[in-house]
């Protein structure tokens, strides 16, 4: 008895687990970053924005626009100031668009 609520709970488990994983890779394979050349307008550290006149992104249709994006928690933006021209990384998460990863164009 005790051997059979002991398979019954590992396969429990189980389904769970494979569940959670296949729910995962669904959120990973819709999360799709975009790649845009910008000019920075202005970088404020204290709320995590940096506002770019980006030049179009053909992934979204989107023309060229000035725009607020969130830095992502673990971008580093040493060395970049208004006015640098840069190449960055973006994408969309919980309605937000998000840089993750960014320096300067050459």
């Amino acid at each position: 008895m005790k051997r059979n609520l002991r398979i019954i709970f590992i396969n429990i488990f189980m389904i769970f687990l494979l569940a959670g994983e296949i729910a995962m890779q669904s959120v990973h394979a819709s999360a799709e970053s975009h790649e845009g050349v910008a000019t920075v307008q202005m970088i404020d550290l204290d709320k995590g924005i940096a506002r770019l006149a980006h030049a179009p992104i053909d992934s979204l249709n989107w023309s060229a626009m000035t725009m607020n994006f969130r830095v992502g928690e673990h971008v580093r933006l040493q060395g970049i100031k208004a006015n640098d021209k840069v190449i960055f990384i973006f994408m969309q998460t919980s309605g937000e668009y998000v840089i993750t990863a960014i320096r300067p164009a050459q």
